[in-house]
């Protein structure tokens, strides 16, 4: 796979595939933030009753758009009899990793190389700004379905591409990105769907192959109002504006300067309006036959 990459105020940006975070390793550190930003909110790495295959032996788990591979490394150490699978199209695999967790570089957006009922577990997650609302419907997640196991479970974690109760300046920021990683215009000219997680439920259900099907949703305040996890959430945010700046600011025809004063306005305007950042967790197993 040929990934053509440039270099924009020191960071590193693939411009081959629709990818819009950066590759490279302020990323890697902010991909570790949001992960353990999320298993604080959940209170767990996943919602599908899995443990308890997990621990047997023979499992099988792919993590779909695995990023830095945080989620899958540390449930391969706390699972080490379970075989875990992880794929990207950017290439921020860890150097080391445990001996039950392999990587490969691939394109979610292409069928990928495994036969059906392949996994136990299927985990994909943070996609929605690359990925089109056609191809959620007609190729994403049935494609996830496809790999799953009958009697595994596909999960899905997705967040909303706007804030609520917020100010002025963030609904500004917020309308010039898709989940805070896309620019908004570009999104829009392609058909991203930044509110991905309300639909996926009715998606999984027209496939006709998932039964108990279930749809968390948690809202968090951005800030030191919430604790640890509010203000992880926050930098996990800040992080991202960062990484989009030189894009944003030219998408929104301001200067590099302006976006960052804007970005300080953010920061105010979330502790005045008590912003909430809401995400989406929506799990199903999949049946024997389909209907």
């Amino acid at each position: 796979m040929s990934i053509q990459f440039e270099y924009i105020d020191g960071r590193r940006y693939q411009t081959s595939m629709p990818y819009f975070a950066p590759v490279d390793e302020t990323e890697i550190i902010r991909l570790d933030l949001e992960d353990t930003m999320l298993r604080l909110w959940w209170g767990n790495s996943f919602g599908s009753p899995m443990a308890e295959r997990l621990n047997g032996e023979g499992t099988k788990v792919l993590d779909v758009g695995c990023g830095a591979g945080s989620w899958m490394c540390d449930l391969a150490i706390r699972y080490p009899r379970t075989l875990f699978v992880g794929l990207d199209i950017a290439p921020m695999f860890p150097g080391e990793n445990p001996p039950n967790a392999a990587f490969l570089e691939c394109n979610i957006l292409e069928k990928l190389p495994f036969p059906d009922n392949t996994f136990d577990f299927v985990h994909q997650r943070m996609l929605s700004g690359g990925i089109t609302q056609k191809q959620w419907e007609n190729h994403i997640i049935k494609e996830l379905v496809r790999m799953t196991k009958p009697t595994g479970y596909v999960e899905f974690v997705e967040a909303d591409s706007a804030f609520y109760s917020s100010g002025k300046v963030t609904r500004r920021i917020s309308n010039a990105c898709k989940y805070y990683n896309s620019l908004k215009r570009h999104a829009e000219s392609k058909g991203q769907c930044g509110f991905i997680g309300t639909h996926i439920k009715g998606i999984l259900e027209n496939t006709q192959q998932v039964t108990n099907i279930t749809h968390d949703v948690k809202d968090i305040v951005l800030g030191n109002r919430a604790g640890k996890s509010g203000e992880m959430a926050l930098q996990n945010i800040l992080e991202m504006l960062k990484s989009l700046r030189p894009a944003l600011s030219k998408s929104m025809e301001i200067t590099n300067n302006h976006f960052d004063a804007l970005v300080e306005t953010f920061m105010r305007e979330t502790s005045v309006y008590e912003t909430i950042w809401r995400v989406h967790r929506v799990y199903a197993c999949k049946i024997d036959t389909p209907v």
